[in-house]
């Protein structure tokens, strides 16, 4: 991770708060590693805070690659519209 990421558990995400999610992957080393990617394309990912959130789909667990700390709707979408066209993939949405 970069300096300044945090890791955060998804309890610690505020209710309604915005987040950007980068993508999931079969690990939590895979879901870090798409964090630290990112981080590294977009020097301003820096400022919000970074954590993996484990789910479960049709029997398999995933870990979804998140950043949190976004004021609201346009600053989670003009977030994503950097990573993507850094070519990353992200959902901007409300947690």
């Amino acid at each position: 991770m970069t300096s300044g990421s945090v890791q955060v558990a998804a309890a610690d995400v505020p209710p309604g708060g915005w987040v950007v999610q980068i993508g999931a992957g079969p690990s939590e080393d895979s879901a870090r590693a798409m964090l630290s990617d990112a981080a590294g394309k977009v020097g301003t990912l820096g400022d919000f805070r970074s954590y993996v959130e484990r789910f479960e789909k049709n029997g398999q667990t995933f870990f979804r690659a998140r950043f949190v700390g976004f004021g609201d709707r346009d600053g989670a979408t003009a977030m994503c519209n950097q990573l993507k066209q850094q070519n990353l993939s992200c959902t901007a949405m409300q947690s």
